[in-house]
């Protein structure tokens, strides 16, 4: 036996379809925006790890570079990299090269850094502009009696931004050493991070 539908009904059959399709249509795009906020989230966390990891193997380097450091003071005067030595002078951008001492490579876990040392003991001429990754300069000039006393010149850097100086005390009753500039760079996924340090060394007569 068919039973029969009256005009109400079908009306209201044929309302509840429309209804159906839309409640399906808003929780789509709500699970839509819920991937999308879960994916940037998930690409925001990748990013800020991968970044510490970046840097961390770009401190290992820097660590690496103080030990090479430590490892030349301790040989003879005559064998060591870090033998006292003239102030560079710097006529052009190319002899920046000539302040390099010694560059290790090396990895932590799967990301390789790679460590330079720089001479920062130098000189420039005034129509040397600033260049992108130009070691500071710390310049010195000693009295007659340099084995009693020292003096630091204080550079201004105006035309050229050039970064630069001594840290506050550091040659106050003794002798200088030497000045190093310690830079590492790190690289993940096509992108490098790069940290730099500068070490004083201070050696008394």
């Amino acid at each position: 036996m068919k039973k029969m539908l009256y005009f109400g009904e079908k009306k209201r059959i044929g309302m509840a379809l429309p209804l159906t399709l839309i409640v399906l249509v808003v929780a789509g795009a709500m699970v839509a925006v819920s991937m999308y906020f879960i994916e940037n989230m998930m690409s925001t966390t990748k990013m800020k790890t991968d970044n510490e990891f970046r840097l961390n193997a770009a401190l290992a380097g820097i660590e690496k570079g103080k030990q090479w450091i430590l490892e030349e003071i301790d040989k003879p005067e005559s064998t060591s990299a870090l033998k006292p030595s003239p102030v560079i002078s710097i006529d052009v951008v190319g002899d920046l090269d000539d302040l390099k001492l010694h560059s290790i490579s090396g990895t932590v876990g799967n990301i390789p850094f790679t460590t330079d040392i720089y001479f920062l003991l130098y000189t420039a001429k005034s129509d040397i502009e600033f260049q992108k990754g130009m070691p500071p300069m710390v310049s010195l000039s000693f009295s007659i009696d340099w084995e009693n006393s020292s003096q630091v010149q204080r550079q201004s850097y105006d035309a050229s931004n050039r970064g630069g100086g001594s840290p506050e005390g550091f040659f106050t009753d003794s002798g200088v050493y030497r000045a190093y500039l310690i830079r590492s760079t790190s690289e993940m996924n096509g992108i490098s991070k790069t940290v730099d340090q500068a070490v004083y060394m201070k050696k008394t007569w």
